[in-house]
């Protein structure tokens, strides 16, 4: 207004997967209105606005084990590879970076950025699988991650054995089984998920 100094523009609403709720504080003038908490402003009979904080970008990646050794190419390996993609494809978020990574002979590592991409789709069609090897230098090789998913064909209690100790240090590891009860649950995770159980 007028010499107000008080007074300021609404600002835009950041990105919602970005922000983590921190408090409630009595509504100001140039307060971003969509912030307001209608249920407890009625219950207080004043406006009261929902406070955020900056939530710091969760690095996730999803690792594929191509090792199947007794499976081949079966269900249980393309089951892996169907997951991984949906795994790919559910936490692709604008706020945090993600990206894949597959073992084998010659392991590969595709970032994806921040929202991801269907770029993760065509190095997943070229996958084969190998019928030894060992997940561990993969994962030894991969950069620090908040979050790790490794998706195998094989026995998740024989691939927790080959996970480095360094990467059980640095953040969440979840070794994802295609061949485990209750898999599917996996496949239907919601877009953007911060994800610890589905």
């Amino acid at each position: 207004g007028d010499g107000d100094g008080d007074v300021r523009r609404p600002q835009a609403a950041p990105a919602a997967s970005s922000l983590e709720f921190l408090d409630l504080r009595r509504f100001r003038p140039g307060d971003n209105p969509r912030h307001i908490h209608w249920k407890v402003s009625a219950r207080r009979g004043e406006r009261m606005l929902r406070q955020f904080a900056r939530r710091a970008a969760q690095r996730r990646i999803v690792a594929l084990d191509v090792v199947a050794p007794r499976l081949g190419r079966g269900p249980a390996f393309e089951k892996a590879v169907s997951l991984a993609a949906t795994l790919c494809q559910r936490l692709a978020d604008p706020g945090c970076p993600l990206a894949l990574a597959i073992g084998g002979e010659a392991p590969r590592f595709h970032r994806l950025g921040a929202g991801g991409s269907r770029r993760f789709l065509v190095p997943l069609t070229e996958v084969r699988p190998e019928k030894s090897g060992n997940v561990g230098p993969l994962l030894e090789s991969l950069p620090p991650a908040d979050l790790l998913l490794v998706v195998t064909a094989r026995a998740v209690a024989e691939v927790e054995a080959e996970i480095p100790r360094s990467k059980r240090r640095t953040g969440t590891v979840r070794v994802l089984s295609a061949t485990a009860p209750g898999i599917e649950r996996w496949f239907s995770l919601p877009r953007g998920r911060h994800v610890e159980e589905p």
